[in-house]
């Protein structure tokens, strides 16, 4: 009987260890090596975002304004993009042209 229950238990320990290790295999990779650019020019001000590796989708994020001096503006994103392959234009729109600062915001879900 107390062999029996040895068995068991070593066989259990296993089949948890194997079934831990197969889950942790499978999880997903978050987008890596991430950046934002700020784009200034005649053909308007943006945001432009991508990661250099690993999977899921980032977007760009534009915080925008139509004064400068007084920083108050809104945020404005972009499209979301699959990484590493694609990358996210935010573009500031006309009522708020200018761009005060570029960021990125990977997907959640």
């Amino acid at each position: 009987m107390i062999r029996n229950l040895a068995t068991a238990a070593a066989a259990l320990a296993l089949t948890t260890t194997g079934f831990l290790t197969m889950s942790t295999g499978i999880a997903h990779a978050a987008p890596v090596n991430c950046w934002a650019d700020e784009h200034y020019g005649s053909s308007g001000e943006y945001a432009h975002a991508g990661c250099g590796s690993g999977t899921g989708h980032v977007r760009a994020v534009a915080y925008c304004t139509d004064n400068p001096s007084t920083g108050y503006g809104a945020y404005y994103y972009g499209n979301w993009a699959r990484v590493p392959t694609e990358t996210s234009k935010a573009p500031c729109p006309s009522n708020r042209r200018y761009l005060v600062d570029a960021g990125y915001e990977p997907a959640n879900w």
